[in-house]
């Protein structure tokens, strides 16, 4: 007779364990909570994790709704939480859908664990985005001949201050995996295997346009990051996610 006997591995209570494409990882419950130099509620803002690391953290639901782009983006600034762009959006997205797959851990800025009814919420408010992002193009250097510009303060006179860079290399118009390595820019790489919609797993890439900006839709059937939407159009239900920078440690050495 042979006996097999199976080891049951537990998460004690202030762990969460994570089972990863790459293995199974254990994460505290807390971490080291985000120090920004603008005031927030930190339990409203989600930490953006990239590798082991964090020195931002995003709304976690989407703001100043009824705004054009260059209002929206004034006005945030103003509050000191300049608005999100597609480097800071697709990370979001990607995180926030793996925590939703149970193959990632999510954070709030104050180091807490998201989870239950919570990451639902985050979840809900990022795969139903109707946003726009600060990016916009123009005519230069980079792929496509395009430059990508962001807003990124207010002059002396309260207008927007520019800084544009080359457009590096990315896919567009095709679905793209979320979970593959994205450009310097936040931009997506690759293709997924299979052209279709899937959700928590890829986002459609569209072609950015000169004169255009960056806006990100998604809901229970779509996700689509175009780069061709018209500035001056404001909704009640396009809005931006609002960013708090900061700085972290890495996640789980607590002080």
């Amino acid at each position: 007779m042979v006996k097999i006997i199976g080891r049951r591995i537990e998460a004690r209570p202030e762990e969460v364990f994570i089972d990863t494409d790459n293995g199974v990882f254990v994460y505290p419950k807390k971490v080291d909570s985000l120090i920004t130099a603008t005031q927030i509620d930190p339990s409203h803002y989600v930490l953006v994790q990239e590798g082991d690391t964090a020195t931002y953290a995003l709304s976690s639901k989407q703001q100043l709704g009824g705004l054009n782009f260059i209002q929206m983006n004034v006005e945030a600034l103003r509050k000191g939480l300049p608005l999100a762009s597609v480097k800071n959006i697709t990370p979001y997205h990607r995180n926030v859908n793996l925590a939703l797959q149970g193959k990632g851990v999510l954070y709030d800025a104050s180091g807490s664990v998201i989870e239950g009814d919570r990451l639902e919420q985050c979840g809900n408010a990022v795969n139903n985005a109707f946003v726009y992002l600060n990016n916009s193009y123009e005519n230069g250097s980079g792929f496509l001949g395009l430059d990508v510009v962001r807003i990124t303060g207010l002059d002396a006179e309260g207008k927007p201050v520019m800084e544009r860079q080359p457009l590096e290399e990315c896919v567009v118009d095709c679905w793209a995996d979320i979970q593959e390595p994205l450009n310097s820019q936040g931009y997506y790489t690759k293709r997924a295997p299979v052209q279709k919609f899937e959700k928590g797993r890829t986002v459609y890439a569209g072609t950015p346009t000169v004169g255009y900006v960056a806006w990100l839709y998604a809901d229970s059937v779509r996700a689509f990051l175009y780069g061709d939407w018209f500035p001056q159009l404001a909704d009640s239900r396009l809005g931006g996610f609002l960013r708090a920078e900061g700085t972290a440690q890495k996640l789980g050495e607590n002080k």
